[in-house]
Parts: C-alpha cells; sequence; structure tokens
C-alpha cells in the first residue's frame, strides 16, 4: 500500500509542477511578492434568457509556501499580465487547501480589471 501512496503522491507533485506556472505578483500593505500559480478565471453561464453572463469572481492556486510571508486577506492585490484581482475573504468565500497536505492554497478573488 505504501507504494501506491508514494506513486500517488509522486504524481500529485508532477501535476503541481506542470500546471502552477503562471508568473503572479502578490501587492500587499509590505510590498509585492511574485509567485507561480494557476488562476481559474470567473465560470460563464447563459441564462434561461439566452444571454451569456460571466462572473467576476474566480480562484486563484498558488503553493502554501510561497504565500506564507504575506497575510492573505481581504483588499490584498493579485496581478496577473494586465489582469488584476482582488482578494474577497469572507463568511462565504474563505480561503481553504486544495490538498490533504495543505500544500497549494485557493484564494478566492473578484476580477477588478483587464
Amino acid at each position: 500500500m505504501s507504494n501506491f501512496q508514494s506513486w500517488g503522491l509522486e504524481w500529485f507533485n508532477a501535476q503541481r509542477n506542470e500546471h502552477l506556472v503562471e508568473p503572479l505578483t502578490i501587492v500587499h500593505s509590505g510590498g509585492s511578492l511574485p509567485v507561480q500559480g494557476s488562476v481559474i478565471d470567473p465560470e460563464t453561464t447563459v441564462n434561461s434568457e439566452g444571454i451569456r453572463v460571466i462572473s467576476d469572481k474566480g480562484r486563484i492556486i498558488v503553493n502554501t509556501s510561497d504565500v506564507s510571508s504575506v497575510t492573505i486577506r481581504r483588499g490584498v492585490k493579485i496581478l496577473r499580465g494586465s489582469k488584476t484581482y482582488e482578494v474577497i475573504i469572507d463568511r462565504d468565500n474563505p480561503t481553504y487547501y486544495n490538498d490533504a497536505n495543505n500544500i497549494e492554497l485557493v484564494i478566492p478573488v473578484r476580477m477588478l480589471c483587464s
């Protein structure tokens, strides 16, 4: 069983390294911090009248260790190329870990401009 768990952890780490590669900059009260991450863009839905609706909310996944020196809180900005996101942590949108080992942190954001 331990070989299967080791294989699973190796696969998971390889996937993380492959997909958390987008350059991001976290802008906080103490300055800015460049990190690698992955952005899950806001979802697009079509309502009953056939009108396409784009939410301004999304999520950003980063390595927890990369942001350990920063307090991720409401109002912190995250830059992704020409797009600016703002952290929207609240009761309905908390940060959470994407894995059981707390290696990846998922940050709820809303797009400010693009």
